[in-house]
């Protein structure tokens, strides 16, 4: 049976390995549909990469934010990567594959792979993605479009972000969302910053720009002991065409001072 990612509503961004942490005992899990499955940049062994993940999800129809997302590598691709590159180091061969210092025969008994669920929307997640084989600091992006049922992987660049001097010291990152050709970090206390997706993908340096909240709008009173985090009063992400929609509860301080009856 296979479930559409659009219908997944998550609370939690950790995405664990289906076959070494995941109960398959438990009722609603199924894989979700990958019609395409496409690589960018992954070197030689992308398209195995690519091919070797696959998405699961957990519905919960009466509790919607319950619902769960999981992740797993095919075992067979992963050795067979993993023995080639062995051999190469054995013929001290430069590797295409930076591959951990673990047993060949261990293969099988680690989690194959790790995920964090970065940003989502209706018909979109980014995932970034870890295989377990591999460097540390080897990444992955995941990006799942669930109006054409496709997955498309890319590997984490290593870029170096430039801010705007009137960038705030401190800055939470307390909610990401893209908007048409741009990424969002928000600071829902303080204001956002924004960058072109385009960069984050082919630029060394990466230049945001800093947006602040409404006159207002700032507020020191949130995401402390007393108030709780911000994210409890407050949330941001893209609205209609260009807009950004910007949305807080009546709470003190966490609203103009002009609204506040």
């Amino acid at each position: 049976m296979v479930w559409p990612a659009s219908r997944c509503v998550l609370l939690d961004p950790g995405v664990p390995d289906y076959v070494f942490s995941i109960d398959q005992t438990k009722q609603g899990w199924a894989s979700i549909d990958l019609k395409k499955k496409r690589y960018q940049g992954c070197g030689r062994y992308g398209p195995l990469l690519a091919e070797s993940v696959k998405l699961y999800a957990r519905l919960a129809e009466e509790h919607p934010a319950l619902s769960r997302l999981a992740v797993c590598a095919d075992k067979n691709i992963i050795r067979d990567i993993v023995a080639e590159e062995l051999k190469k180091k054995q013929a001290f061969k430069v590797a295409d594959l930076p591959i951990r210092a673990i047993e060949f025969g261990n293969v099988d008994e680690i989690s194959g792979v790790t995920a964090r669920v970065e940003v989502a929307d209706k018909n979109l997640m980014v995932l970034s993605l870890s295989f377990v084989f591999t460097s540390s600091k080897l990444k992955h992006y995941l990006l799942y479009d669930a109006i054409h049922a496709s997955m498309s992987m890319i590997p984490i660049p290593n870029w170096k972000p430039r801010f705007p001097k009137e960038t705030p010291a401190s800055f939470c990152h307390h909610v990401k969302f893209t908007s048409s050709s741009h990424a969002f970090r928000a600071d829902l206390t303080k204001g956002v910053l924004c960058c072109r997706i385009k960069d984050l993908m082919d630029s060394f340096f990466v230049h945001f720009d800093f947006i602040e909240l409404p006159p207002g709008c700032k507020s020191d009173a949130l995401d402390d002991s007393d108030t709780g985090p911000a994210e409890m009063f407050r949330t941001m992400g893209c609205g209609t065409g260009d807009l950004i929609k910007f949305v807080s509860i009546s709470f003190d301080d966490s609203v103009p001072e002009d609204d506040i009856r």
